[in-house]
């Protein structure tokens, strides 16, 4: 595989970006005066969404990813949900598991399975978005 420098966009950015406020985390939306931006709406979700998620990430657990994937589906928006066996939060990140002990968080892991077909995932994306027409 080629050198590259990990591209890491948390679900919870993507998902503040777009305002679906399914994707933000309870405590968080406490932190921001209990207010939390409206459900995405049919038709206003004009970008592609790409979603590579561990499916042992307890800081984005399944359930919310599933709530996620029904806004967007209520959204009519066009996405694509990726979810790694057994990769738990960070897991393209090679220093994950370094991090991991210094900083007593075993949620963090680095995944190569998972890292290298999140990165083919993607690539592949990027080409059909960046196709030329």
């Amino acid at each position: 595989m080629s050198q590259r420098i990990p591209i890491l966009i948390p679900a919870l950015a993507l998902a503040l970006v777009l305002g679906l406020a399914q994707a933000v985390p309870a405590p968080l939306a406490a932190r921001q005066d209990k207010a939390r931006p409206a459900p995405a709406k049919p038709e206003k979700v004009k970008a592609q969404i790409l979603i590579l998620t561990g499916e042992a990430d307890p800081f984005v657990p399944a359930a919310q990813v599933e709530a996620f994937k029904k806004e967007l589906e209520a959204a009519k928006a066009d996405y694509r949900v990726v979810v790694y066996p057994g990769a738990k939060h960070s897991f393209t990140n090679p220093d994950a598991d370094k991090f991991a002990k210094e900083f007593n968080m075993p949620a963090l892991a680095y995944n190569a399975i998972a890292d290298n077909e999140s990165w083919v995932e993607m690539q592949t994306f990027f080409k059909h978005i960046f196709a030329k027409k």
